[in-house]
């Protein structure tokens, strides 16, 4: 090390740095419990082409007992009129720039939405209409 110039310890810490954020989010990722989560209210949903998005918030819920811990993702799959989401958070890093979940191909119409816990049971959320 003492044979390096010093110029290039900066951008060797920041790489540095930058590969243990990726390795904590990718290794920390959980899915977690709606009892974790808290209420979900869901959005206006919007359609692009085949992929319908509807944004998302939260309240109450164990968000703010842990300030590390940032949403990864919401993840969704349909079948039918019905929608199964679940959020998967991770430890420090980037959180997602939007909280929302997306749909591909799914039909015009009324859509019930369903929140997926990590032992596989499902809650009610509400329902939207996709456009």
């Amino acid at each position: 090390m003492s044979n390096l110039p010093r110029r290039l310890l900066p951008f060797l810490f920041a790489g540095t740095l930058a590969s243990c954020c990726l390795i904590t989010q990718t290794v920390t990722t959980t899915h977690q419990p709606l009892s974790y989560v808290g209420t979900i209210t869901l959005g206006t949903p919007v359609s692009s082409g085949s992929q319908t998005t509807v944004p998302v918030s939260f309240s109450g819920g164990e968000w703010m007992r842990n300030s590390g811990i940032c949403l990864r993702s919401i993840n969704a799959t349909s079948k039918g009129a019905d929608v199964e989401i679940w959020v998967n958070t991770c430890l420090g890093g980037k959180p997602a720039a939007v909280p929302e979940f997306s749909v591909k191909g799914a039909q015009p119409g009324p859509h019930r939405v369903f929140y997926r816990n990590p032992d596989g049971t499902t809650r009610p959320i509400g329902e939207v209409v996709f456009p």
